[in-house]
Order: structure tokens, then C-alpha cells, then sequence
């Protein structure tokens, strides 16, 4: 900050507040909106469930044809395969558990190929857990989990899925 404008900031340590409480302002308006939106929405509405399945369609089509552009991309796995465990999320909630888990089952295809291509990719087998717990597999989600914290301790360069 310039000298000029200092004695301002001194003499005037009530901005500080009123720029907290802009934050906390804009923070809660931008809750109130999303949950709006969200609460907006209805499952069980066909336009609303066509137009999330129409949003995961597209995302799936998008990684593969990232991975048709680059077979050995592990990142393009990855983002098939949390296209995937997203479509699993979803359709837990709104459909019978056989077609969430074909969704998970490709999700976790896409991220054991994902590993097979890097095998230290600590994303991949963080996000591989997931996907087992989703379906009730602890003994691999476990196994999975303390493999990704092996990796990033090992790298030093934590992850998040």
C-alpha cells in the first residue's frame, strides 16, 4: 500500500469489518441461491432426471474421446472414471442399485486402467476406494486407500479425488 494511504487504514480499522462482513454477506447469498436451485430441482421429474442424464452422457463422451486421442493418457482414465462414479451417485438415488452398480463396475474399469498405465498415480487409487465403499467392498476400498497414501507419502504431494 502506498505511504499516502496508510494514515486511512490506520485511522479507520472499521473497514476491515465491513469487508468481513461483505465476505459473509456475498457467502450466504450465494448459499441461498444454490439451495434454491437445488431444492428447485426434482428427481422424479423426467426433465430434470433427463437433463442430469443427458449432462452425464455428454461427460462420458467427452472422456472418451479424450482417451481416443490419447490411449495412454492416465488422466483421461481418471475423468472417465469419475464421469462414471458420478452417473453411480446419481442413479443410486433414483434408480434400482443394478444400474448404479454397472456404473461403478465402469468406474472402476476406467481407474484400474488408469493405474495399469501409471501405477503410482495416487488419484487413481484414491478414487478407485471410493467407488469400492460405494459398492460395499471394504476389504479393496481399504487396500486401495492405503495404497494412494503410500504413493503420496512416498512423492511427498497429497491428492484429493
Amino acid at each position: 500500500m502506498s505511504p499516502k494511504f496508510k494514515h486511512i487504514w490506520r485511522r479507520t480499522p472499521h473497514i476491515d469489518w465491513i469487508a468481513n462482513g461483505v465476505t459473509c454477506v456475498l457467502v450466504v447469498l450465494t448459499a441461498i441461491v444454490l439451495f434454491d436451485f437445488l431444492s428447485g430441482l426434482d428427481f422424479n421429474r423426467s426433465d430434470d432426471a433427463d437433463g442430469i442424464a443427458v449432462a452425464h452422457d455428454k461427460a462420458v463422451a467427452a472422456c472418451k474421446k479424450a482417451i481416443a486421442a490419447n490411449l495412454y493418457d492416465p488422466e483421461a482414465y481418471c475423468s472417465l472414471g469419475a464421469a462414471y462414479g458420478d452417473s453411480g451417485r446419481y442413479l443410486a438415488f433414483t434408480a434400482p442399485r443394478k444400474h448404479s452398480v454397472a456404473a461403478y463396475m465402469k468406474a472402476v474399469a476406467a481407474y484400474e486402467k488408469a493405474i495399469a498405465l501409471k501405477p503410482d498415480h495416487a488419484k487413481a487409487h484414491r478414487s478407485i476406494s471410493i467407488i469400492y465403499r460405494a459398492l460395499e467392498n471394504y476389504v479393496d476400498a481399504v487396500a486401495a486407500y492405503d495404497k494412494a497414501v503410500a504413493i503420496e507419502e512416498k512423492t511427498g504431494q497429497a491428492t484429493a479425488p
